[in-house]
């Protein structure tokens, strides 16, 4: 599977999990300093997308045989990507217990990707009222490099298309 289409494949998934996600409004001002310290890493590869894209989400998609819309802004994105070399496992799981302390609930999906390229998939999500406001996605592939791709905004997903 090539990257650009692995990487569409992450975006839907994550859009798709909002669907699963629970929240409560906390202050979560923490998550800024935990990735600021993330990327500072060595053989870390970082951006931070901070351009408010209204309307960027727009999407039907289909969730457990039902059709699912979810539209919406995205404010914005931050990508950390660590080196295969660099214990990622031990990056994982020292990120997901910062992402838990911070109080991201944990939104237990399973995704059906085309692929036995990811080792772990773990999928933290805040929903305030009717919206979504941050969901952080945490990957590790099967060659041991780990991922943290985090969409602030405020999508909200509508039951039937």
């Amino acid at each position: 599977m090539n990257t650009a289409m692995l990487k569409t494949n992450f975006l839907i998934v994550a859009l798709l999990c909002l669907f699963l996600g629970t929240g409560n409004a906390q202050d979560r001002s923490g998550f800024s300093n935990v990735f600021d310290t993330y990327s500072q890493r060595e053989n870390t590869v970082s951006f931070n997308l901070n351009k408010t894209m209204l309307d960027a989400v727009d999407i039907d998609l289909e969730w457990e045989e039902k059709m699912r819309h979810v539209s919406g802004d995205i404010h914005r994105l931050r990508f950390l990507a660590f080196d295969k070399n660099d214990e990622s496992s031990k990056i994982v799981k020292s990120l997901d217990q910062k992402i838990r302390d911070l109080g991201y609930p944990v939104i237990p999906f399973k995704p059906d990707l085309d692929t036995d390229d990811i080792k772990q998939f773990k999928l933290y999500g805040v929903k305030e009222g009717a919206y979504y406001k941050q969901v952080h996605l945490l990957l590790q592939d099967d060659e041991g490099r780990a991922f943290l791709i985090s969409v602030d905004g405020k999508l909200k997903v509508a039951k039937e298309a």
